[in-house]
């Protein structure tokens, strides 16, 4: 199993425009091949957003980062960074083997 974690900081003023295109991201990771599963967190002050992905393995997140389904959403990304008001940042794990 393969874990990508996404940390989006950003300014209240951005927030409807963060929360607009998280949900337009949503069903363009679940039609990807070797996806299992996302959730999505806020946090308290609202200006944070963490999402986990679960994917069967480490090609299949490459794979879906590359696909044109984004072509649209990407523009909506690009835009908001444009801004200044926010900042992405990306952590990529493998799951830990039980080793009892």
């Amino acid at each position: 199993m393969f874990i990508a974690i996404t940390k989006l900081s950003f300014t209240s003023e951005v927030k409807d425009m963060v929360l607009d295109i998280a949900d337009r991201s949503r069903p363009v990771f679940k039609q990807q091949p070797g996806f299992i599963s996302l959730q999505g967190y806020l946090s308290h002050d609202k200006e944070q957003l963490l999402t986990v992905l679960e994917w069967e393995k480490q090609a299949d997140h490459e794979q879906c980062m590359g696909s044109p389904d984004w072509e649209d959403v990407n523009k909506s990304w690009a835009e908001l960074m444009a801004t200044g008001k926010a900042k992405f940042e990306l952590n990529t794990f493998e799951k830990y083997p039980d080793r009892t």
